[in-house]
């Protein structure tokens, strides 16, 4: 039977739920999970009766989720779901099934939090994740830490290299501003896919 001897996460925050103590095992995950290489997706196995206090429970599992996809999405797009009142994420139970053991955090490479192939999932720590961010939506120059001076009109280019934002200076052209923002992220090591545009 599976351990019900487990803390509920209550309202964690994104990284929380990232860093959260890992509850279930590879093994365990394997069993209660098909994963499907070819899209990504995650689906609930029939599960034997000694996971259930009742016969009840175990038939409307089995008769509702046995097959069905894993997940609901959050509303940053990411799939979640609860076990014995633990809340999960899809893409690191995938991580944890595949390789073994839970990850630090897991990036999305292409942007897209539903895309769970294994492929488009890289463990990175907090520093690298938040390198291969989507760009702001309220952002005006159309580029991830650009933006047009009002007194100059110059375009003012901009970086955080993990602990400050980094004045990268004042250009003439938004061309040049970028140019120098993209050398520095070559620099600091953001991904080549960060900023770019936001899903709606």
């Amino acid at each position: 039977m599976l351990d019900t001897s487990r803390r509920a996460l209550t309202k964690p925050t994104c990284k929380e739920v990232e860093m959260a103590d890992p509850l279930i095992t590879a093994e365990i995950a394997r069993r209660l999970f098909s994963y499907d290489a070819k899209t990504g997706k995650l689906y609930w196995n029939s599960r034997p009766r000694s996971d259930f206090g009742d016969d009840r429970h175990w038939r409307a599992f089995n008769t509702k989720s046995a097959g069905k996809e894993v997940g609901s999405p959050t509303k940053w797009g990411h799939l979640r779901f609860r076990l014995r009142k633990t809340g999960y994420q899809v893409h690191r139970v995938v991580w944890l099934m595949a390789y073994g053991e839970w990850p630090e955090q897991v990036d999305h490479i292409d942007g897209n939090p539903d895309n769970n192939r294994l492929d488009n999932l890289r463990e990175v720590n907090h520093l690298l994740n938040c390198r291969n961010a989507a760009r702001r939506k309220d952002n005006t120059s159309g580029v991830t830490g650009i933006s047009r001076t009002r007194r100059s009109g110059r375009w003012s280019a901009a970086i955080s290299d993990g602990k400050n934002r980094v004045h990268l200076g004042d250009y003439r052209t938004l061309e040049e501003a970028i140019a120098a923002r993209e050398a520095a992220a070559k620099v600091l090591g953001y991904h080549a896919n960060h900023g770019r545009q936001p899903s709606s």
